[in-house]
């Protein structure tokens, strides 16, 4: 899990990568991220978190800047597993960057995942 490193364990014992920042890092950092963060939003944000809130929630527990944090977020918006809503409450497009100010939150409806076919 990316959120959670520990660095005091072996990356190959619990399945947590090194903090590299390479290419291949990013992707796998952004693919996990992908997983991870809907977690703390659920439980510790309900109600919705800043861009900026989040970003310092998590920053020492991944090696994400906000650019890279800002990538999962944006996938997730616009897969609809997130919505992103502006200072007065104004719904943000997907496509749009996100800033500090912006309100991240779990939709109501939770969208379904199917695992793909082999």
């Amino acid at each position: 899990m990316m959120l959670g490193y520990d660095p005091a364990r072996p990356p190959d014992d619990t399945q947590q990568g090194a903090f590299a920042f390479d290419k291949s890092a990013q992707e796998q950092t952004v693919e996990a991220l992908l997983e991870a963060l809907p977690r703390p939003i659920r439980s510790e944000f309900p109600n919705g978190v800043s861009f900026g809130a989040l970003y310092e929630r998590v920053c020492n527990e991944t090696p994400a800047s906000k650019d890279i944090l800002s990538d999962p977020l944006e996938q997730l918006c616009r897969s609809s597993e997130m919505e992103k809503r502006g200072v007065r409450g104004e719904d943000r497009a997907p496509g749009t960057k996100i800033k500090d100010t912006d309100m991240l939150l779990l939709p109501a409806q939770r969208v379904f995942s199917f695992p793909k076919e082999r």
